[in-house]
């Protein structure tokens, strides 16, 4: 239990501190991970903050920090919103620390027949340039489809994996699966 006892404490550290600044937490898990995120997003642009963590119970923990511009696609569509920006993370994974800058980028496509459901796709990726430590690579990749329950409240389930390159060519899976979650506006 390395890290355990801080993963629950930023867990509540986000929940509990949301209620202050928030306007969004999200927390998904399946058998063997959680995650747990908050974002802020400010009124007058379309700039989005975000901090995470991704605790695996094998592999250790993954600190991350975000931001992303995001925007109806070619104000066009409305349907379709688009997002890109950069990630820092930060690993405590079983054999290895380590840290990279990540571009990010992500999709969301709400469903005009039914505009309560939408799915989504996001990727993180960070080359050997932008890493240290232990770390020689970093590319998270997930995929949800969500249905909003209530007003300020969905449910969604999803794919995810997360792949790191350590050093000495060791490339390993973090975390790779289904999971399902919930994601509240404030």
């Amino acid at each position: 239990m390395r890290f355990n006892h801080l993963a629950i404490v930023y867990s509540f550290f986000i929940l509990f501190s949301s209620s202050l600044l928030a306007d969004a937490i999200n927390f998904n898990l399946n058998d063997r991970a959680f995650f747990v995120e908050y974002s802020h997003l400010p009124d007058e642009s379309n700039a989005v903050f975000s901090g995470s963590l991704l605790h695996h119970a094998d592999n250790g923990d993954l600190i991350s920090a975000r931001f992303h511009i995001e925007q109806n696609l070619y104000d066009v569509n409305k349907n379709i919103i688009a997002g890109i920006g950069a990630k820092a993370v930060a690993i405590d994974a079983n054999g290895f620390d380590g840290g990279a800058l990540a571009l990010s980028a992500y999709l969301k496509y709400k469903i005009p027949q039914n505009n309560k459901l939408s799915i989504a796709s996001a990727f993180d990726y960070a080359p050997e340039v932008v890493s240290f430590i232990d770390l020689e690579g970093f590319f998270k990749a997930e995929f949800t489809i969500k249905y909003q329950l209530i007003d300020h409240a969905s449910a969604y389930i999803g794919a995810r994996s997360v792949r790191l390159d350590a050093t000495a060519n060791n490339k390993s899976t973090f975390e790779s699966g289904a999971f399902f979650g919930i994601s509240i506006d404030i």
